[in-house]
C-alpha cells in the first residue's frame, strides 16, 4: 500500500528589526554540554529508540531527514527512508527568511545529562529558545520566544497534508501516519501554547489543522510539541549507568557524550545500522558493527538496548537458513568461484553481510565475502549469554548454525582447514586464510584451521605483505576474539601492524589499539591510542562522530562502541571469558564466576592522569554493580 506522509512547517514573524550576527563569547558549560556560535555549523542530532532527526545549528530542522525505526522500503533493498520532517519549520523576519545573516548572539549546546539539544539566538529584540528533547516514547520540541520588538509575535504553526487521523477536531492532538503496513506504529504530535497574555485559536481548515497564538508586547509566547510513538513496542528507559572519571575535564566529557549517543542511537527492533537514524549512509542496513562494536560496550551499559540487538540476529536466524540455501544451491560461490569441497549439511546459518530488515542480503559487490560475519554474529551472541543476554538455547542455535556454514565454507589443507577466497575485514584484500576469519570458524566449529604466521608472528592473510591495511584486522584475534595464542603476541602484533592503517580508515581501529595497550599493561600508550580513535573523529562543536576524519558528521555508533570497549574493557579492565587469566599474563583485581558459567575479571590500566574510574550500575546476570578502580586496585559492591 501506497505510503502518505504528513509534512509540518513553523512560521514565525515578528515585526521589528533584525540585528547582525555578532561574535559572542563561549559562556561556562555544565561539564559536559557542548557549543557553537557558527549558523552553519554541522547539524546536531537527537534520537530515541523510535524515531531521530537532524537539528539545523538554528535550532530549525528545514530540509533536516526524520527517520523513522520502521521507516525503510517494504520492498527491493528495504533502504531507510528520509521521512518529511514533522518538524519542519521555516522562520522569517517580516518578509526575510531567517538565516546566519539576520540573526544574532547565536549557542547550541548538547547536554548528554538530560538527552537535550537546545539552541538559542536573538531575532531583533526578540529572544529565540528552541529545545529539543529525546525521551522514552517521545522526541519533544519548545519554542520559546520573549522580548518582541515593538509590535506583536506572532507564533503560527501549521501543519498541511493528508493523513490526519485522531481527535483533531479540538486542535488538541493529531496524528501522521508514518507506515500503512503496520497501523500500529504511527507518530502522534502534540501542541500546546501559553503565555500569560497569549490566546489560542484553532480549527480544522481543509485537511489541516492550524494554530495561532499571538503575545502581547514582552510577554513570553511557548510553543510545545511531542512526537509520540504509539506501538506495540516501548521505548528504552535512559540508562542509569555513568562513568565518572577523576581525571582529565575534556576525558570526563568525551565519555559522557559516546555514553549517551550510542544509546540514544540504538533502535528499538534492534535494526541498528553504524549511522543509527542519524543519516540514509549505508542504508539503514546492519553490518558487523553491531554485533562486534556496540553490542559488547551496550551489554554492559543496559540489558535492554543489548537483547534489542541481539533479538534482531535472533529474528533474521530464519532468512540466514535461507542464505545458506541459496548459497548451497548456487554452487557454494566464493570470491573466485565455487568451493571444492562437496561437505554440506542443510542446517547452516549464512548470515548477510549488508543486513537488510529482513536479513537479506543487500551489498552488491565483492563484500559480500566478507565470510567472517557469521562467525561475528555468532561471537556478539556468545558474549550476551556469557552476560545472561541470551539464553543457552538461542545462543546454541546460532552457533550449531555458524559451525555448519564455516565447514561447508572450508577445504582440507596441509595445516588444517583452509577458507579461501574470502574478503578480510580489513577491506583492501581478498584471498585466503584470512586470521580474523580463520580463529572464528575455529572457535565455533571445534576444527583445526590454518592460521596465517611467519617467524616472527601471525600475519593477517596468506601472503599478507606487511604494507598497509584500511583498518585493523589480524590483531583482532587479540581483541576482542582474545585468542590466547596470538594474545601472548600482543606486543609484536600491534607493534607490527599499527602503523600501516591509512590515515582515512574508519575510526575504531584505534579503539582496538588502544584496548590491547591496556591490557598489556601499556596505559599511556593505550591513552594515546584511544584520543588518536577519538578526538580528531568528534571535531565539532557538538561532539558528533564521523565514521572518517574528512566525512560528514553524522553519528558513527560504531566508533562509540569501540572507543567505550576501551574505556570498559581496557582501561577499567572487564574481561568475559572461560577462565581469569589470559595471554597476557596479569593478575586481575576481582574475579567472579557468572550464572552462564563464564568468569569475569577486572584488570585495571589507568592512563596517567586518571586517579580512578568509578561506573555506576554497569551490569551482569541482570543485575546492576558498581565498579570502582584505582590503578592499583578493584572494588566491586
Amino acid at each position: 500500500m501506497q505510503k502518505r506522509y504528513l509534512g509540518l512547517a513553523l512560521l514565525v514573524a515578528a515585526l521589528g528589526c533584525g540585528g547582525p550576527k555578532t561574535e559572542t563569547s563561549a559562556p561556562e558549560t555544565n561539564g559536559v554540554a557542548q557549543r557553537t556560535s557558527d549558523p552553519s555549523a554541522t547539524a546536531g542530532w537527537i534520537a530515541n529508540a523510535f524515531v531521530g532527526t537532524r537539528v539545523g545549528p538554528l535550532g530549525i530542522v528545514t530540509d533536516q531527514p526524520f527517520f523513522h525505526f520502521q521507516g525503510y522500503q517494504p520492498s527491493g533493498e528495504e533502504k531507510i527512508l528520509a521521512l518529511p520532517n514533522p518538524f519542519k519549520q521555516t522562520l522569517k523576519l517580516g518578509e526575510t527568511v531567517v538565516d546566519a545573516a539576520n540573526v544574532s548572539d547565536v549557542s547550541q549546546t548538547f547536554d548528554p545529562k538530560t538527552w537535550t539539544l537546545t539552541t538559542t539566538w536573538k531575532l531583533g529584540e526578540a529572544s529565540v529558545k528552541i529545545t529539543h528533547v529525546s525521551e522514552p516514547d517521545a522526541l519533544k520540541e519548545i519554542m520559546e520566544v520573549s522580548n518582541a520588538s515593538d509590535k506583536d509575535l506572532i507564533v503560527v504553526s501549521r501543519t498541511e497534508g493528508i493523513g490526519i487521523e485522531g481527535p483533531g477536531s479540538d486542535g488538541s492532538s493529531y496524528a501522521v501516519l508514518v507506515s500503512q503496513n503496520d497501523p500500529r506504529l504511527f507518530v502522534q504530535m502534540e501542541e500546546l501554547i501559553v503565555g500569560a497574555e497569549s490566546t489560542g485559536v484553532s480549527r480544522r481548515v481543509t485537511g489541516a489543522v492550524e494554530r495561532t497564538a499571538i503575545a502581547k508586547k514582552g510577554a513570553p509566547a511557548k510553543f510545545e510539541r511531542s512526537i509520540k510513538i504509539e506501538s506495540a513496542q516501548k521505548g528504552f528507559a535512559k540508562p542509569t549507568f555513568s562513568v565518572e572519571i577523576d581525571g582529565p575535564k575534556e576525558d570526563q566529557e568525551t565519555v559522557d557524550r559516546l555514553v549517551t549517543y550510542l544509546n540514544m542511537g540504538i533502535t528499538r527492533s534492534g535494526h541498528t545500522g553504524p549511522m543509527g537514524l542519524s543519516s540514509t549512509t549505508y542504508n539503514g542496513h546492519v553490518f558487523w558493527d553491531s554485533d562486534i562494536w556496540m553490542l559488547p560496550a551496550v551489554a554492559l551499559m543496559d540489558p535492554a538496548r543489548a537483547r534489542a540487538l541481539a533479538k534482531y540476529r535472533l529474528d533474521t536466524a530464519g532468512q540466514a537458513a535461507k542464505n545458506y540455501q541459496a548459497w548451497l544451491k548456487a554452487g557454494k560461490p566464493t570470491a573466485s568461484g565455487k568451493v571444492s569441497s562437496a561437505f554440506a549439511t542443510e542446517n547452516g546459518l549464512k548470515f548477510a553481510w549488508e543486513s537488510s530488515v529482513s536479513g537479506r542480503e543487500t551489498v552488491p559487490g565483492p563484500s559480500k565475502f566478507e565470510d567472517h560475519i557469521t562467525g561475528s554474529v555468532a561471537f556478539g551472541l556468545e558474549l550476551a549469554n556469557r552476560l545472561g543476554i541470551v539464553s543457552d538455547q538461542e545462543f546454541k542455535s546460532i552457533k550449531v548454525g555458524a559451525a555448519a556454514f564455516f565447514l561447508a565454507r572450508s577445504q582440507p589443507g596441509p595445516n588444517g582447514s583452509e577458507i579461501k577466497e574470502t574478503m578480510s575485514p580489513d577491506e583492501f584484500h581478498t584471498g585466503d586464510n584470512d586470521l580474523y576469519t580463520n580463529v572464528l570458524a575455529q572457535r565455533f566449529t571445534g576444527a583445526k584451521y590454518k592460521l596465517p604466521q611467519d617467524e616472527t608472528s601471525f600475519l593477517t592473510y596468506d601472503g599478507d605483505p606487511l604494507r598497509g591495511y584500511k583498518q585493523a584486522a589480524a590483531v583482532l584475534a587479540i581483541y576482542p576474539l582474545q585468542y590466547e595464542p596470538a594474545e601472548k603476541q600482543a606486543k609484536v602484533m600491534l607493534d607490527r601492524f599499527s602503523g600501516k592503517v591509512t590515515e582515512n580508515g574508519p575510526a575504531m581501529t584505534d579503539s582496538v589499539h588502544a584496548t590491547i595497550a591496556a591490557r598489556l599493561g601499556e596505559p599511556d600508550q593505550a591513552y594515546e591510542f584511544w584520543k588518536n580513535g577519538v578526538v580528531p573523529f568528534t571535531d565539532n562543536p557538538l561532539g558528533l562522530f564521523s565514521e572518517k576524519r574528512a566525512s560528514e558528521k553524522n553519528y558513527f555508533l560504531t566508533g562509540a562502541g569501540g572507543s567505550l570497549q576501551t574505556v570498559l574493557y581496557g582501561f577499567v579492565g572487564i574481561r568475559v571469558d572461560t577462565k581469569p587469566t589470559s595471554g597476557f599474563g596479569r593478575k586481575p583485581g576481582y574475579v567472579t564466576r557468572l550464572n552462564s558459567g563464564a568468569t569475569l575479571s577486572i584488570t585495571p590500566s589507568l592512563p596517567k592522569g586518571w586517579q580512578s574510574v568509578k561506573l555506576r550500575n554497569v551490569f551482569w546476570d541482570g543485575k546492576p554493580h558498581e565498579v570502582l578502580v584505582t590503578p592499583t586496585t578493584v572494588t566491586v559492591k
